[in-house]
């Protein structure tokens, strides 16, 4: 997914911003039904992991996550916010217009 959004020529924040929100459109149940922390604390800030973890992978073998390894590590709610606005009006545009 993450090469299809960079070869459409999507900026790599864009590409990398949207697949986050395709994992937490997809992962979203579950860990909402997973939660067990009081959800009053705030969880540690995990981005410099996440990072690294993203930057880690064998090149040869997942070049885009490796390209974008620092996208993944923002934390800019209201830009991921925006952005899931967006995807999700082109996405019911899309849809709309694909009805036949």
């Amino acid at each position: 997914m993450l090469a299809i959004l960079r070869a459409s020529g999507l900026p790599d924040n864009r590409a990398a911003g949207g697949l986050c929100w395709l994992w937490v459109i997809v992962n979203a149940f579950s860990l909402e039904e997973t939660r067990t922390e009081d959800p009053g604390r705030p969880g540690p800030d995990l981005s410099s992991e996440v990072k690294e973890y993203f930057a880690s992978l064998p090149g040869d073998r997942f070049p885009n996550l490796v390209a974008v390894a620092g996208e993944f590590a923002k934390t800019d709610c209201n830009e991921r916010f925006e952005l899931l606005i967006i995807f999700r009006t082109n996405f019911v545009r899309f849809m709309h217009h694909s009805v036949i």
